[in-house]
C-alpha cells in the first residue's frame, strides 16, 4: 500500500483481512502512518509466518512499535526488513537485541531513522546480525564512533553492502572501516 489514508481502526481491519501466506508486505505512508498502535496490531497478527519482506517506510512505528515487532516470533521468516523513515531512538534499537525478528535477517534498512552513534555502537554488538548481508544506515547523523563500532564488530563479517550515504563519518571513521578485520572478510 503506497501513500494510503487510513484510520487506526482501518489498519486493524486491513491486517485482519489480509490473506495468509503473504511473502511480501510493503507499507509506505504519506498521509496516515501505521503508527505504534498499528505496529502492535501487525506484531499480534499471526498470519504472516511466511513473510520474507517487510517494508514499513515512513510509518511512524516509534520505539514502542519497534519493540512489539522485534518480539513477534512469527516474523522470524523475514529476510529483508526496511524501516527507513521511522525515527528510532536508543530504546527502539535496544528492543532489537536478541529479537526473534533478527535471527535470519539478510537485509536491514535503517535509513533516515535518526539513529545515533550510541544506538549503532550497541547494535554492532548483536550476535544476531551475523546473517546480515546488507545494512543501510544512510541519511542518519552517524559519525566516527558508529563507524569504528561497525569496523570492530565480528558480527558484520558477512556484510556485502554497508551504506553510510549522507552520514557524518569523517576521516577516522572511514579509516577504521577501511582497515576493519571483519568488513569484506
Amino acid at each position: 500500500l503506497w501513500y494510503h489514508t487510513m484510520s487506526p481502526r482501518g489498519w486493524e481491519t486491513l491486517l485482519e483481512h489480509l490473506p495468509s501466506g503473504l511473502r511480501r508486505l510493503e507499507l509506505v505512508s504519506a498521509k496516515t502512518p501505521l503508527g505504534e498502535e498499528g505496529a502492535r496490531c501487525l506484531a499480534a497478527c499471526s498470519k504472516f509466518e511466511d513473510l520474507d519482506v517487510l517494508a514499513l517506510s515512513s510509518e511512524g512505528v516509534g520505539d514502542v512499535g519497534f519493540a512489539a515487532l522485534a518480539n513477534a516470533s512469527f516474523l522470524q521468516s523475514v529476510q529483508d526488513l526496511d524501516v527507513g523513515g521511522n525515527p528510532m531512538g536508543l530504546e527502539g534499537s535496544l528492543a532489537l537485541e536478541g529479537a526473534p525478528l533478527l535471527q535470519g535477517l539478510r537485509e536491514l534498512g535503517l535509513s533516515f531513522t535518526e539513529v545515533e552513534d550510541e544506538a549503532i555502537e550497541r547494535l554492532s554488538t548483536f550476535e544476531s546480525l551475523q546473517t546480515l548481508h546488507v545494512l543501510d544506515l544512510s541519511e542518519n547523523a552517524l559519525g566516527d564512533d558508529a563507524a569504528r563500532a561497525l569496523a570492530a564488530s565480528p558480527h558484520v563479517s558477512r556484510r556485502e553492502t554497508l551504506s553510510l550515504q549522507q552520514c557524518s563519518v569523517g576521516y577516522d571513521g572511514a579509516r577504521a572501516l577501511a582497515n576493519s578485520a571483519y568488513l569484506g572478510a
